[in-house]
């Protein structure tokens, strides 16, 4: 086998190669992109106008990619300490019952979802590890986000 390079570029061979590797990288960024949620909690939200002073814990889904996805669980996971966390023991899982699951979220649009902030939340949340998190169609595993409630509101 004999290579040869003789110094002569092929001007539609380079161009055909720059090309194609452009189309190639724009590929793999529509794939990246295919599935980009931001999820966010919010604890100690009040509605106003409200009667009473219950507060919330809001979850908020947008749906920052390029195809749809459904929102299938809100749930929350609590351990009593870090040490629990990392090495995955004694946790507990909770379902929020939110009315608004299940939720087709479309690319652009948002979810929200509440759940109430009663003292036994906010308890699991000052002294343990509490974690927000939904469940989505287009996920293999949940999102999650660390729930920390102030207290001098």
């Amino acid at each position: 086998m004999e290579i040869n390079f003789s110094g002569d570029i092929d001007l539609v061979a380079t161009y055909a190669a720059v090309l194609s590797t452009l189309i190639a990288i724009w590929e793999f960024i529509k794939w990246k992109n295919r599935n980009a949620i931001k999820f966010t909690c919010s604890p100690n939200m009040l509605f106003i106008p409200s009667t009473d002073d219950k507060k919330y814990v809001i979850a908020k889904v947008i749906n920052q990619g390029s195809t749809p996805t459904t929102v299938t669980h809100y749930l929350m996971y609590y351990w009593p300490s870090y040490f629990h966390r990392i090495f995955r023991k004694n946790r507990q899982k909770f379902i929020v019952n939110c009315t608004t699951v299940p939720a087709l979220v479309n690319p652009g649009e948002e979810w929200m979802g509440q759940a109430h902030q009663d003292e036994k939340i906010e308890k699991m949340a000052s002294e343990g590890i509490l974690y927000m998190g939904i469940i989505h169609s287009m996920g293999k595993k949940e999102i999650l986000r660390r729930v920390k409630i102030d207290k001098t509101h």
